[in-house]
């Protein structure tokens, strides 16, 4: 009787070991669980890409700079192309675009980033497809391209 106890609680703790691993595993490597859009054929492409938006913006609802350093730097540098007066308003204004419905939505070629652009205003944002030690996505840049949407699909 004690060994078959014994083996149901060796199960019973493998089995939470197993879940726990892949609950981890699943909040932490989201670009992990997103991989298969890099491997998806142009047919699914598209779907791919709007599932990978979803999914970003389901697993994180609001993105900052990866340092506050970084944040302003952008900022000072993109400071002339709107009406922002501070590095917060920068970073609400880069979200308002992410959040927006109409924005259009890509994977960068380069080095997978997620790409949104507002054509209506002209309002490009990335994102890293890395996250940061706390496990987050974060804002690699937020501008007003002078191409307009020939450089997002340029991307």
């Amino acid at each position: 009787m004690y060994k078959k106890l014994a083996y149901y609680v060796v199960v019973a703790l493998v089995a939470m070991f197993v879940f726990y691993k892949y609950q981890y595993q699943a909040t932490n490597n989201i670009d992990q669980a997103l991989g298969y859009i890099h491997q998806a054929s142009s047919s699914e492409h598209s779907r791919s890409q709007n599932d990978a938006s979803l999914e970003l913006k389901s697993y994180q609802k609001y993105f900052k700079f990866k340092t506050s350093k970084a944040a302003e730097d952008h900022f000072n540098k993109h400071r002339g192309e709107f009406n922002y007066r501070t590095v917060d308003e920068y970073i609400e204004g880069a979200n308002r675009v992410i959040q927006n419905p109409n924005a259009l939505f890509k994977l960068e070629k380069e080095d997978g980033d997620y790409i949104y652009f507002l054509e209506d205003t002209n309002e490009i944002v990335f994102i890293s497809s890395f996250t940061d030690r706390n496990n987050q996505h974060y804002l690699r840049t937020y501008f007003r391209p002078s191409s307009g949407l020939r450089y997002f699909n340029k991307q």
